[in-house]
């Protein structure tokens, strides 16, 4: 999991716990008179009271890992990849590009009614 940034949290980006649960509101407390350890409050999802934490995304009061830690919540992005099938007889699975839609995987690969059936065509998705 990607470590919480704070700074990206405020611009919007999603926070997840731990867990996997989605951070509903982020507030950050930018007053002199605020301690640094409690800097960051979070309202997680399923939870009725907010939590507080540090800039760091840890807990107060948590020495040790907890559930409720924040954490930049995984982007993934949608590709398309052709799969030969005699690779895939043989149990070998390679692609040499990824497309952002079929149709431009469809263009570029050439791949038309007369010899799609050598390929599969497959959406996958990655973690960017």
């Amino acid at each position: 999991m990607k470590p919480f940034d704070l700074q990206a949290a405020l611009r919007g980006e999603p926070v997840v716990t731990k867990d996997g649960r989605k951070v509903l509101t982020i507030v950050h407390w930018d007053f002199p008179w605020v301690k640094d350890k409690f800097k960051v409050t979070a309202l997680i999802d399923g939870e009725e009271i907010a939590k507080d934490y540090d800039q760091n995304g840890r807990m107060i009061n948590h020495e040790t890992d907890s559930k409720y830690y924040l954490f930049m919540a995984p982007r993934t992005k949608k590709l398309w990849i052709a799969v030969e099938n005699k690779m895939l007889e043989n149990d070998t699975h390679f692609s040499s590009c990824a497309y952002n839609t079929k149709q431009e995987l469809l263009d570029n690969l050439l791949i038309d009614k007369e010899n799609e059936k050598y390929f599969q065509i497959k959406e996958i998705e990655i973690e960017v």
